[in-house]
């Protein structure tokens, strides 16, 4: 069995407190730009995927890598790492006038990168499916547009990454995916996929059943 963990955003003591409770965890992405915390974590045991409010210039032992089939707790599953971040322009602009970087271009994979993953995705065809984001028809449902607007976008949740993850789904329908990203605790069966979003530092456990 694994616990999965959605979104930290720098509350690493919180995060600690629910890791030390659990044999094996993943997190969902979104951790916070600094990882020292997971110094005092076992790499086999303890995983983590970035989202889009991670810090890329930054390498760790528990950090997953872009995509992959991954064993951990006794169970199979694969992760793809990654998403859009709406609140890009302000990041920006906090770092021209802090001189402090806390945006990343690296948050979304390559238009290359994305194509690997596709094709091994297909070649894998899970079970299970993490991801920090969801794939774009997905999006759609749990997304909140208001939030869109907010950050003066448009009304639309589609991201490169979520175009991504919905060309994997169209591919395949894996029996699992579940994603942080939209800070909600939301959870569908759709088309025979069981889908479950995580809020901040809710959990999952999730067996081979």
């Amino acid at each position: 069995m694994i616990t999965l963990i959605g979104d930290v955003h720098g509350k690493y003591k919180d995060y600690f407190d629910i890791v030390q409770q659990h044999p094996y965890t993943l997190q969902l992405g979104d951790f916070g730009f600094n990882y020292d915390i997971l110094d005092k974590l076992d790499t086999n045991k303890h995983r983590v995927l970035r989202g889009n409010h991670d810090n890329y210039d930054v390498s760790h032992p528990n950090l997953l890598d872009d995509f992959g089939q991954l064993t951990i707790g006794g169970l199979d599953l694969y992760y793809v790492r990654g998403g859009h971040s709406l609140d890009k322009k302000s990041r920006l602009l906090y770092q021209a006038y802090n001189n402090k970087k806390i945006w990343w271009e690296e948050e979304e994979l390559t238009y290359s990168q994305s194509l690997k993953a596709l094709k091994d995705y297909e070649k894998n065809k899970p079970k299970i499916v993490v991801t920090h984001t969801c794939p774009a028809s997905i999006s759609e449902i749990v997304g909140n547009t208001n939030i869109l607007l907010s950050f003066g976008l448009h009304q639309d949740w589609c991201s490169n990454t979520q175009r991504l993850l919905q060309a994997m789904l169209d591919i395949h329908k894996p029996d699992l995916w579940v994603f942080g990203h939209f800070h909600r605790d939301w959870s569908a069966i759709i088309d025979g996929v069981q889908y479950q979003c995580l809020d901040e530092l809710s959990i999952l456990k999730v067996n081979n059943n």
